[in-house]
């Protein structure tokens, strides 16, 4: 039983919530409350700050975000994401996963473009 109880929760750790990010939209996201909004987008904001996947050294993106988030509270963060949502009406139907990063790389936008200028400009890194 107790192994039933360990396959039921890796089920639900590993397929179930991965699954309900994908559902979870601005409906439900709006719905929250004002501290667990912040929270989610200053989660994601801080993912964003330290990983991009398929980016290899000197990670430029994650570095961008980097200066671009460094003094941004959380209480801004959330309503860089209202804007963003009330300029973008389609993002009402999209991830709210999806929207927060949409929403992050709008405001850090210039900041993004010069380091990765400048990561393409000085060609692959050397080790």
């Amino acid at each position: 039983m107790a192994q039933f109880s360990r396959l039921l929760w890796a089920v639900l750790v590993f397929v179930a919530k991965p699954a309900l990010a994908d559902n979870f939209t601005y409906k439900q996201y709006s719905a929250s409350s004002e501290g667990w909004k912040r929270g989610f987008v200053f989660a994601v904001a801080q993912h964003q700050t330290t990983i991009n996947p398929g980016e290899g050294p000197p990670y430029p993106t994650a570095r961008a975000f980097q200066r671009c988030l460094s003094g941004a509270s959380d209480a801004l963060l959330e309503q860089q994401v209202e804007k963003y949502v009330a300029r973008n009406p389609r993002s009402l139907t999209e991830p709210m996963v999806v929207v927060v990063i949409k929403t992050l790389h709008d405001m850090c936008r210039s900041e993004i473009e010069k380091a990765t200028a400048a990561a393409t400009s000085a060609g692959p890194a050397r080790y």
